[in-house]
């Protein structure tokens, strides 16, 4: 059996109920009497109520077909909703199955027109269906209740739709419908309501036959909600999974991007549950001219639950679409990681795990999330990949092996910087030999160890019709040369529409930028640059703001074997949200345990972030306590 962290807490599979009810949930009892003494009104009596009603005191796990509310739990979220302001053109409607957020699902509902009919959108998890889509045709039985269908619409659905397939027990056995039906029937007790579910998760990602899938169903209901005004789509998705609330706010800066600009055709670099469902909702909306899109809440569930015991989270985005102009995508997202080093002991270690993804297996997390929901995933990759190694010129001297290149690209790192003190280690042709193995398996490559001409330091790479520039410069062991470096900044500028330069430079093992790397920071900035990203001290250095722009000296180190002291085994990931009017930096700090990373968490986590601060200017503080640094552009260096 699975527990089902959408249902109850988002802290993932495979937890036992018996630990759960020992450790957070009596925590969360205390929270909830505490906010009943005070009159406030609290999610966390929904969790609980779907705690008792889903497991006994035993310490079984959670059966992962018991998952109906109950009344009582339907009631209460109900007794708690708010009105919400819905533009009364609303045709879809956005809602989660995770019934942490039950108040929410019973807000939007109640806050629209009731419709006469329903066509209810969720994943099939289990793959309960009888075809990539199954759709319900008669009374459907969940719990104790009885939902009218409609035999007439289903058999149209199934007929417009390639592999699809009519069975209204699958339906029934279905989690989010077991979650949902309730509150819909509840919010809108005359509708009819048509469920389909959707599991195509054996049609290749990104393929003709998944695209058509989605162009089929889409069309189908686009159809149908033209043909009658008082039918209204509700589609369901759970956004980030098993990820710590503030790396799940990174992820769902894209998703609520993708979502707000109706960009159905990118659903699959949006971190959620089903990407099927969220593209045939956005291009339904498209179709229809939905552009108003209005997210009234998005929510996490270790945030509604005031957890503190748990680090894996599940999040959620309420929203509806009414007829509007289609606003643009407006972010870009990249998560820059520190040095990346892959020989001496990394790579004996690498030999002797028997983990498929050694050294990344920790950070990826549960169904290797960390690495997905953002437009690119960069690091300094801190030497050469190539075959031949030459005697040693020096006393630290680094080559990867050609086999890291395929590790790389399928924990999902999209670009790398060669800009370093060692990509030279196995000469030029070491160099140029891993240029051309990088770009061979599938990943950008940037900068050299001393060339700083465009043709060597700058790469462009799009992501969801952004162009992105990537440069790389080396300061660390010779100067840069900054007219070359000028020149292919300009180049940047000419052909892309953000521009990032990720710096090697600075002394080792300090805390502190130097005279030097502040200077060339600040002439990068007043060269055009959105961000400057720092590596090299093996330490992680303060973060700036300087005319608008935002700098981070130093990242530290990622994966490296350098576990002789506390410092070298503590870095910074950062999450960049850049757009036209800001920058918006996500602090990830993180703990390399014999060369694994992995994010920080509680209290760990608040003391790099405190020793980030300490370092760093005065007025950032806050944002940087709080793990979120928001830079605006027209905003000066205080």
């Amino acid at each position: 059996m699975k527990t089902w962290s959408w249902i109850a807490i988002g802290i993932g599979t495979g937890i036992l109920v018996g630990v759960i009810s020992i450790g957070v949930w009596g925590e969360l009892g205390q929270r909830a009497k505490g906010n009943e003494q005070r009159g406030g009104a609290t999610p966390i009596s929904f969790v609980q109520h779907a705690t008792s009603s889903m497991a006994g005191s035993t310490g079984e796990e959670v059966d992962e077909m018991a998952v109906t509310p109950t009344q009582t739990f339907v009631d209460d979220a109900f007794a708690a909703k708010e009105a919400l302001s819905v533009s009364s053109g609303a045709r879809i409607l956005l809602i989660p199955h995770h019934l942490v957020a039950a108040k929410q699902i019973a807000s939007l509902l109640t806050s629209v027109h009731a419709p006469k009919r329903v066509i209810l959108l969720t994943p099939d998890h289990l793959g309960v269906g009888k075809g990539v889509v199954t759709i319900g045709d008669a009374t459907i039985a969940i719990g104790d209740q009885q939902v009218r269908g409609d035999a007439k619409i289903a058999s149209r659905i199934s007929s417009a739709v390639s592999g699809s397939a009519i069975s209204t027990p699958s339906i029934s056995k279905e989690l989010a419908m077991q979650a949902l039906i309730p509150f819909v029937q509840r919010a809108w007790p005359n509708a009819t309501i048509i469920p389909v579910i959707v599991h195509a998760n054996q049609i290749a990602a990104g393929s003709d036959a998944r695209d058509h899938l989605r162009v089929q169903l889409a069309q189908i209901i686009t159809s149908l909600l033209n043909e009658d005004q008082e039918t209204m789509l509700v589609a369901s998705v759970d956004f980030s999974h098993y990820l710590p609330a503030f790396v799940a706010d990174f992820h769902d800066e894209l998703a609520t991007d993708v979502v707000s600009s109706l960009s159905d055709r990118e659903a699959d670099r949006v971190e959620l549950d089903n990407p099927d469902v969220l593209a045939v909702a956005l291009k339904t909306a498209r179709t229809l001219g939905l552009g108003d899109v209005t997210i009234h809440a998005h929510t996490n569930s270790l945030r509604l639950l005031q957890s503190t015991l748990s680090n894996e989270s599940t999040s959620h985005v309420i929203a509806s679409f009414a007829p509007g102009v289609i606003a643009p995508e407006r972010k870009t997202t990249i998560l820059f990681l520190g040095d990346v080093m892959l020989d001496r002991t990394v790579r004996t270690r690498m030999q002797k795990s028997k983990v498929l993804d050694f050294p990344f297996d920790q950070i990826e997390g549960q169904e290797d999330r960390f690495f997905k929901g953002q437009d690119l995933v960069v690091a300094n990759l801190e030497g050469p990949v190539t075959s031949q190694r030459l005697p040693p010129e020096k006393s630290i001297d680094f080559a990867f092996d050609p086999s890291v290149v395929p590790l790389l690209k399928k924990v999902g790192i999209d670009a790398v910087s060669q800009a370093n003190n060692h990509s030279l280690d196995q000469g030029r042709t070491g160099a140029d030999d891993s240029r051309a193995a990088i770009k061979k398996g599938g990943i950008a490559v940037f900068g050299d160890q001393v060339r700083d001409e465009a043709s060597s330091s700058l790469a462009v790479v799009e992501s969801r019709g952004v162009r992105i520039a990537l440069l790389g410069f080396n300061d660390s062991d010779r100067p840069v040369d900054r007219e070359k470096a000028s020149a292919a900044i300009t180049e940047a500028k000419s052909k892309a529409d953000r521009v990032v330069v990720m710096m090697h430079w600075g002394s080792e093992y300090q805390l502190n930028p130097n005279a030097r790397q502040t200077d060339l920071a600040h002439w990068l900035v007043d060269q055009g640059v959105d961000a400057v990203i720092g590596g090299h001290p093996h330490w992680m250095e303060s973060v700036e703001q300087y005319k608008g722009r935002f700098i981070a000296y130093s990242l530290g180190n990622f994966v490296f074997d350098q576990d002789w002291s506390a410092e070298t085994q503590e870095g910074l990931a950062i999450g960049l949200v850049i757009d036209s009017t800001s920058t918006e930096a996500y602090l990830y700090p993180i703990h390399i345990g014999a060369s694994e990373p992995r994010v920080l968490t509680g209290d760990a986590r608040t003391a790099r972030l405190e020793r980030l601060a300490s370092a760093s200017d005065p007025f950032m503080r806050d944002g940087i306590l709080n793990g979120m640094i928001r830079v605006n552009r027209e905003e000066e260096k205080r």
